[in-house]
């Protein structure tokens, strides 16, 4: 009996080590290698409907993703002139487009199990900058920024720049685009020297859609809503720094938080974070080990102030070179007026971004 109770006690302290030794790598490299280069980031989340404006003629597209699996997902994209599904397969290394279907297709039913028929490569690992592929001849595809903040209708994003090259430098035939893509969400933009395509809402309704033509009445319902609602009304809500002290558990922040807009702010989450710089020194990625600030309100009135206070255990990191502990991150996400979908935002930056409008 005694020999059973000691071998319990030194499993629970191997467990227990092992634990501790996790959560201390985690906090020495909340961001490794794997986090950083994992394409997987850079799909969507869930399903979810993607709205843009620009497009062909500037009449705006739709993205429908409606299936996700582990190495599968399946997107319904629209334009004014026609529909397509598209299949892609997915892995840690990249994202490819395997199979496409002439048409919307009937809502609700799968293509993913068809076999591939086509093979063009969207985005490839590791995601660094420099990273290059190609899908055919004379074009080129490379990883151009892994830092890009964009303000844009649909909110703000940290997001990487794809960058497109076709053909010879200074030939005629030369012709350049760019992609840019948002974890969770997969593109938010893309823009030549024609066209510029920005994700201006994001619904995760998708029951609303049982045909085609519902489709192109959300596109045309939500370039009316935007129209009233500009990103700067978004850029109004101000977070600054009041002061900073370093104590031997740790370093407290004490914040502001004004909003400067219209609407009341609802449900808000403010964070704070130590970006981590990129190791061939090109810009700053974001950290996805963050501290939630304490003391917010549910609601926000228009013109209000709220002070926060945001503590860091030093554990978090001590003896991390990679972080930049001297210009911290911050993030808000919450609802303007009503908890609803079409009604959330979100910003992240630093505090130059958030008192820059």
């Amino acid at each position: 009996m005694k020999k059973r109770i000691l071998m319990a006690i030194l499993m629970i302290l191997i467990v227990g080590i092992g634990m501790v030794m996790k959560l201390d790598n985690f906090n020495n490299n909340s961001m490794n290698e794997e986090v950083i280069t994992s394409v997987k980031d850079f799909i969507p989340s869930e399903p979810m409907i993607k709205v843009f404006n620009g497009s062909v003629a500037n009449k705006g597209s739709v993205d429908v993703i409606d299936l996700i699996t582990d190495n599968n997902i399946q997107i319904r994209s629209f334009n004014h002139v026609a529909g397509i599904v598209k299949v892609c397969e997915i892995n840690e290394r990249e994202i490819k487009v395997t199979h496409t279907h002439g048409g919307a297709g009937l809502f609700a039913e799968s293509y993913l199990n068809e076999e591939s028929d086509f093979e063009f490569t969207l985005l490839k690992g590791p995601i660094k900058k420099g990273t290059k592929w190609s899908n055919h001849e004379n074009s080129v595809y490379e990883i151009t920024n892994t830092n890009v903040m964009l303000k844009i209708l649909a909110g703000t994003f940290d997001t990487i720049e794809v960058t497109c090259r076709h053909g010879d430098d200074g030939a005629k035939d030369y012709h350049e685009s760019k992609a840019y893509y948002a974890k969770g969400f997969g593109i938010v933009k893309t823009e030549d020297e024609k066209n510029v395509s920005e994700l201006i809402k994001i619904d995760y309704n998708l029951k609303q859609l049982k045909s085609a033509k519902d489709v192109y009445q959300l596109l045309e319902q939500s370039k009316k809503e935007v129209k009233s609602e500009p990103v700067d009304e978004i850029n109004k809500i101000e977070i600054t720094i009041m002061n900073m002290n370093d104590l031997p558990e740790g370093k407290s922040f004490k914040l502001k938080l004004k909003n400067g807009t219209n609407h009341l702010i609802k449900q808000n989450d403010v964070y704070l974070s130590f970006p981590i710089k990129n190791k061939d020194g090109n810009g700053y990625i974001t950290n996805l080990c963050k501290t939630e600030a304490t003391h917010n309100k549910l609601d926000i009135l228009a013109g209000e102030e709220v002070i926060l206070n945001v503590f860091i255990p030093i554990e978090n990191y001590i003896n991390n070179d990679l972080l930049d502990i001297d210009d911290p991150q911050i993030e808000i996400k919450g609802y303007f007026d009503k908890v609803k979908i079409e009604n959330r935002f979100q910003r992240i930056g630093d505090t130059d971004f958030f008192s820059d409008h």
